[in-house]
C-alpha cells in the first residue's frame, strides 16, 4: 500500500487540464494531457471508427467534414465521405507536376475499376475518366471533350469541342433517342447569332449558314478536305419571328478537296440542281 501511494503522488505523472464533457486528449508536453475541442496532429495517418464529424455535429458519413455554416448542404446517410460547404471550400486531390489524382470506384482487387482522374502534365492539365483499367472519356485544358480518344485530332484546321472516336459502328457512332407518348422526335439543333458573346442577341443576315454537316475523309495525311456537305442557310432577309431559309447539298469532284453546290431547297419551296437560281419549281 505505501509503495502504490508513491507512485501515485509522484510528481513526474501526467496531467489532464482543461477537461470537457465530449473533448479528446491529447499530449502538449511532458507527461501533459489536455482535453481539446478540436483535434489537431503532426501524424501521417488517422483512422477513423464509426462516423466522425469535422467542423459539424451532424454525421452523415463515416467521415464527414464541413466549412462555413453547418446544414447548408444535404448529405445523404451512410456515404462514406461528405465534403460539405457553404462557401469557397471543398476537397482537393494534390500531386507533384505530371502526377495524376485519382478517385477509384470498386474493390481493391477488381481489375474492372471505374477510375476519375486528373493530371498536370507539361503544363496541360485534363479530368479523365477510366473504366476496365482503359480511359473511356477526357476533358483537356481547352476545355475540349474526347469520348473513346484524347481529344486531339486536327480536322480542317481545328479541334472541335467534342469528339467521339471508336473501331467499329458501335463505339464510333453517337445516339440520340427519345420515348414519350406522342409523335414527336429526338431533335439535332443548330442556332447562329451574330453576337461575339455566347448567349447574347444579334440578327443574322442574308446568306448566313446555320448549321452544316460536312464530311472529311483521310487522304493518307490528314482530315482537312471535305468530300460532301450538307447545310441551312438563310434565304432572304431575315426580321422578327421572320427567318427564311434554304438548304444546301454540296459535293467535291475528283481532283478537288472543296465541295461544291450540287442542289438547293429555296426559301420559297423550289428545288434548283445546278444551279443557284429558283425560277421554277424545278430548275435542272
Amino acid at each position: 500500500s505505501m509503495a502504490i501511494d508513491t507512485v501515485i503522488s509522484n510528481t513526474n505523472r501526467a496531467t489532464l487540464s482543461g477537461s470537457t464533457n465530449n473533448t479528446i486528449a491529447t499530449v502538449t508536453g511532458a507527461n501533459a494531457l489536455i482535453g481539446e475541442a478540436n483535434l489537431t496532429f503532426d501524424g501521417s495517418v488517422m483512422n477513423v471508427v464509426g462516423n466522425a464529424g469535422v467542423g459539424i455535429a451532424r454525421t452523415d458519413g463515416t467521415l464527414h467534414v464541413h466549412t462555413a455554416t453547418a446544414g447548408t448542404v444535404a448529405a445523404t446517410a451512410g456515404m462514406g465521405l461528405v465534403v460539405e460547404n457553404s462557401g469557397n471550400g471543398g476537397m482537393q486531390i494534390l500531386t507533384p507536376d505530371a502526377s495524376a489524382g485519382n478517385i477509384y470506384f470498386g474493390s481493391p482487387s477488381d481489375v474492372d475499376y471505374v477510375r476519375i482522374y486528373g493530371s498536370y502534365a507539361s503544363g496541360s492539365p485534363y479530368l479523365a475518366t477510366a473504366v476496365g483499367g482503359t480511359e473511356r472519356m477526357r476533358i483537356d485544358s481547352s476545355g475540349n471533350v474526347g469520348i473513346g480518344s484524347t481529344p486531339n485530332i486536327t480536322v480542317n484546321g481545328g479541334s472541335v469541342r467534342l469528339q467521339v472516336y471508336g473501331t467499329d459502328p458501335y463505339t464510333g457512332s453517337a445516339t440520340l433517342g427519345r420515348w414519350s407518348a406522342d409523335n414527336q422526335p429526338s431533335k439535332l439543333r443548330f442556332i447562329k447569332s451574330r453576337h461575339a458573346t455566347i448567349g447574347s442577341n444579334t440578327i443574322v443576315q442574308d446568306g448566313d449558314i446555320i448549321g452544316s454537316m460536312e464530311f472529311f475523309p483521310n487522304d493518307g495525311g490528314d482530315y482537312e478536305n471535305q468530300c460532301a456537305a450538307i447545310y441551312a442557310a438563310v434565304d432572304g432577309t431575315p426580321g422578327a419571328n421572320d427567318t427564311p431559309g434554304r438548304l444546301v447539298f454540296a459535293t467535291t469532284p475528283d481532283g478537288s478537296g472543296g465541295a461544291t453546290e450540287r442542289m438547293r431547297i429555296s426559301s420559297s419551296g423550289k428545288v434548283g440542281i445546278n444551279t443557284t437560281s429558283d425560277g421554277q419549281t424545278l430548275h435542272v
